[in-house]
């Protein structure tokens, strides 16, 4: 990620019934990520370890990076085709565009 830091994350609220066509929401949140600055990580592990204490000695290993996302776009697609994007410009939401999937590119 150093070398390449954008990344892409995937959201979705699937159960993996056929309803999900029809009633699902995913997004994908777009950016560029970079490894936490040790002052900001110490309030980051706390953080996590207060959601996940069986990880500590994964969190604490000396070959293991806590990164963070800043995000650039976010795309919010319902309904199987109706598909928002959000884009930021720093850290202001610019507002959404809609499209049908399919119909333009993203």
């Amino acid at each position: 990620m150093q070398q390449h830091p954008q990344v892409a994350m995937l959201i979705d609220n699937r159960t993996n019934r056929p309803e999900d066509f029809l009633k699902a929401t995913a997004i994908t949140v777009t950016g560029k990520a970079q490894e936490i600055s040790p002052p900001k990580r110490r309030e980051a592990t706390a953080l996590f370890l207060a959601r996940h204490p069986y990880l500590q000695d994964f969190i604490n290993g000396t070959d293991c990076a806590l990164m963070e996302m800043g995000v650039e776009k976010y795309l919010v697609v319902r309904e199987f085709q109706q598909v928002k994007v959000v884009a930021m410009d720093g850290k202001q939401m610019v507002e959404p565009t809609s499209r049908k999937a399919g119909h333009s590119p993203l």
